[in-house]
C-alpha cells in the first residue's frame, strides 16, 4: 500500500498577499506623489546685450521647488512661495538663503506648466530678473530676460523679447514614504513565511510516499 501525503500549495495565497501589497503600494505612491515636492527648471537664452563681467554666452538658469505641484490654469498674476530656489547667470548665483528679496509671480497652462512669469531676485550686489508676460496695455507683449548689477551697475547682461523655457522635474516620493513601503513589504514577507512554516508543520513537508 502506498500512502501519499500531498504537499501543500501556498503559491496562490502568497501571490494574493503580494498582489494586495503591490496594490496598496501603488495607491500610496499615487497619493504621496501628488504631495511630493516638485522642481521647475528654467533655461534662458544667451544674453545679447552685455557689459562688464558678462559675455554673450552667459544666460540665466535656475530652479524653483514647491511643496506641491502648481495647479493647472493658474491665473497670472498669482504670487507663489517656493520652498527653495537657485538662479545663476554665469557670474552670480542667488539662492533662497542669499536673497534679500524675492518675488515669484506665475501663471500656468492646462497641464500645470509655467507659461507666464515675473521672477525678481536681489542681494546687496546682484539682481536677477526673468520676466515673460503680457503687458497690461492691449496688443503689447512684454518678454524680458534681464540680469544685472553686480557692483555699482558695472556688469549687466540682458536679452529682450526672447524668453527661456521651463521644464518640470518628475516628482519623487519622500524618504518617509519609501521607508513605509519597505517596512510594509518586509512585514508581508514575514507573515507569508510564518504561515508557510505553520502549514508545513501541520501537513508535513516534503510529500511522503510510504510503501507497505
Amino acid at each position: 500500500m502506498v500512502i501519499l501525503v500531498k504537499k501543500p500549495f501556498l503559491g496562490s495565497g502568497l501571490s494574493i498577499a503580494i498582489g494586495s501589497v503591490a496594490g496598496i503600494a501603488m495607491a500610496v505612491l499615487g497619493a504621496t506623489s501628488a504631495k511630493a515636492s516638485v522642481t521647475y527648471d528654467y533655461i534662458g537664452n544667451d544674453f545679447t546685450n552685455v557689459r562688464g563681467n558678462y559675455t554673450v554666452t552667459d544666460k540665466i538658469t535656475g530652479s524653483i521647488t514647491f511643496a506641491t505641484p502648481l495647479p493647472a490654469n493658474l491665473s497670472f498674476p498669482t504670487t507663489e512661495y517656493p520652498t527653495s530656489f537657485i538662479f545663476m547667470d554665469g557670474v552670480e548665483a542667488i539662492t533662497n538663503s542669499s536673497a534679500l528679496t524675492s518675488l515669484f509671480v506665475l501663471g500656468t497652462d492646462k497641464a500645470g506648466h509655467i507659461k507666464q512669469w515675473n521672477i525678481e531676485l536681489d542681494t546687496k550686489t546682484s539682481v536677477i530678473d526673468t520676466i515673460n508676460f503680457k503687458h497690461p496695455y492691449p496688443s503689447t507683449v512684454f518678454d524680458i530676460v534681464q540680469d544685472g548689477i553686480t557692483t555699482s551697475s558695472t556688469s549687466v547682461g540682458q536679452i529682450f523679447e526672447d524668453p527661456g523655457r521651463w521644464k518640470v522635474e518628475t516628482a519623487v516620493p519622500e524618504t518617509s514614504t519609501w521607508a513605509m513601503l519597505i517596512l510594509g513589504f518586509a512585514g508581508v514577507g514575514f507573515m507569508a513565511y510564518r504561515r508557510r512554516s505553520a502549514a508545513l508543520r501541520v501537513a508535513g513537508y516534503p510529500s511522503l510516499s510510504i510503501h507497505r
